[in-house]
């Protein structure tokens, strides 16, 4: 019966997130969807540590293994200005960029990985369904889909393995810039999911 309704919660927050994608674009449902994630924490007992909040964690943060990824990115903003989704500029994009990571890595790992991680007992199938619900949620852009299928996979793993969630927004928001600002807006189509696809 636990599992039962573990199962139907993780059922109810991916469709909240398919509507606010597909559905509804005003971004009030994604403050009750979160609401509704820290709701569940709360109720569940999550600790800090379990969902990679704790700041001792920021201490197992190789920085440096990500200096020349990070000089790219950050190096390649002035060049693609003109294609940006986002009408800020420079060191502001920056943060903008790493608050959207690590708000989709809270929804993917702090939330969905750790209730899939107490749903199975298979951590293989942990990973890869959360890989699967990763690229899902970037339905329908082809490379989207592939990028965060693969992504996903991989952060899940890491998260599961070192509980750390600034070290897998960090590397999102890293990857994700080198990917945009390296590959023709032809083949990634600007990030752009949902119906916006479409248009």
């Amino acid at each position: 019966m636990r599992k039962t309704i573990l199962a139907i919660e993780i059922v109810s927050v991916f469709t909240a997130l398919i509507i606010r994608i597909w559905l509804v674009e005003n971004n009030w449902l994604i403050l009750i969807i979160l609401a509704g994630l820290i709701a569940s924490w709360k109720i569940r007992g999550d600790s800090l540590e379990k969902l990679g909040f704790s700041l001792g964690g920021l201490k197992s943060v190789p920085i440096f293994a990500f200096a020349p990824l990070a000089f790219a990115a950050i190096a390649s903003l002035p060049l693609y200005g003109g294609n940006l989704p986002f009408k800020i500029g420079g060191s502001g994009l920056i943060f903008v960029q790493f608050g959207w990571a690590f708000l989709q890595q809270v929804i993917l790992n702090s939330y969905f990985v750790n209730r899939l991680d107490s749903l199975m007992e298979n951590r293989h199938s942990v990973i890869l369904l959360a890989g699967i619900i990763f690229a899902t949620v970037h339905a329908p852009n082809p490379f989207l889909m592939i990028a965060t299928g693969v992504g996903g996979i991989f952060l899940s793993f890491l998260f599961l393995k070192r509980r750390n969630i600034y070290e897998v927004a960090i590397i999102h928001v890293l990857v994700s810039a080198s990917l945009y600002y390296g590959i023709s807006s032809d083949i990634h189509h600007y990030f752009v999911v949902g119906p916006k696809f479409f248009r």
